[in-house]
């Protein structure tokens, strides 16, 4: 008998024990502190030494990078800083499964957690995703040792206390499917005008080049993401990792996700994106300039005939 994706994912679902509601850090510790009092004061002390005013308009989607926090948490703290003003109600993180994923899987626990606590997962957002069926389907086991939302989480839990979360892993950076699942996103968020939601993009940059390298490949990278225009975003990242740069291993690890809230955004209205931040691990003390992944912040804005923020 063929397996369908559906009869995969109700598998998949039954080996999920009743504890795998609560999605548990898996890099607490590790790539960020585990100690809750230590963690709270580090996001805040990141999100101080952000050089950036809060947005006066509305920001549709921020990219983040989602490494130690030694190396990308500076980096991210410019987006999250960038919408602190922003009413958020729920965060939709759109992210790479490093384990790999078909199509796009959605977080079906109802709780993600880390040192501070936990964040409820938004239940009704989440089905309004899964009532379109595939590309996207639902699972928890592909979140379980998945770093790329879990480090962010904490920055949401300081910023917005109160918002909920969803978040939907993709993989492969096919054009179709990014375009299909970035229609999907849009469809449901304008369907929820009820709530304020934010995308939030979780990807690294270049990989493994040498520190100059990082810098010339990240910022043609960032100058494309800018466009808005997904055919060339898409062309322009091939068009990069085809270089004959040493140690180039991609030039955006989550460039599946990035297009995805590239063509949400883009259908929700969005008329400019603006890079906040780049560094790169090179740039911290504790990395090497020889090989170095880089780390972008970006800001995606509403069209500014839609209301700005008071």
């Amino acid at each position: 008998m063929k397996t369908t994706r559906n009869s995969l994912c109700e598998t998949m679902n039954d080996h999920d024990s009743a504890s795998s509601d609560i999605l548990q850090p898996s890099v607490a510790g590790q790539f960020y502190p585990s100690d809750p009092n230590q963690l709270a004061a580090d996001i805040r002390r990141y999100l101080a030494e952000a050089e950036i005013r809060p947005s006066e308009k509305t920001v549709l989607a921020i990219m983040v990078p989602h490494a130690g926090y030694v190396f990308s948490a500076p980096v991210a703290a410019y987006s999250f800083k960038h919408v602190q003003n922003q009413p958020v109600d729920t965060v939709l993180f759109l992210a790479i499964c490093h384990q790999g994923v078909e199509g796009g899987c959605v977080f079906a626990g109802q709780y993600y957690k880390t040192p501070l606590g936990t964040i409820p997962v938004d239940a009704e957002l989440v089905s309004a995703l899964l009532q379109n069926g595939e590309p996207l389907y639902a699972s928890t086991s592909p979140y379980r040792y998945e770093h790329s939302v879990e480090v962010n989480l904490p920055f949401v839990q300081i910023l917005f206390p109160q918002a909920k979360a969803a978040s939907i892993l993709i993989t492969h950076t096919k054009p179709q499917l990014c375009k299909q699942i970035g229609m999907i996103v849009a469809d449901t968020i304008r369907a929820h005008t009820d709530r304020s939601i934010l995308i939030c993009v979780s990807t690294d940059m270049s990989h493994y080049p040498s520190y100059e390298e990082a810098n010339r490949i990240d910022q043609a990278a960032l100058r494309s993401l800018e466009s808005l225009d997904p055919t060339a975003i898409y062309a322009e990242i091939r068009k990069l990792e085809q270089e004959p740069v040493d140690n180039l291993h991609c030039v955006l690890c989550g460039s599946a996700a990035m297009l995805t809230a590239i063509e949400a955004a883009h259908a929700l209205g969005a008329t400019e994106a603006k890079t906040l931040c780049y560094r790169n691990s090179g740039d911290s003390a504790y990395g090497d300039h020889l090989r170095v992944v880089g780390y972008g912040a970006l800001a995606v804005y509403a069209s500014s005939s839609q209301k700005q923020l008071a």
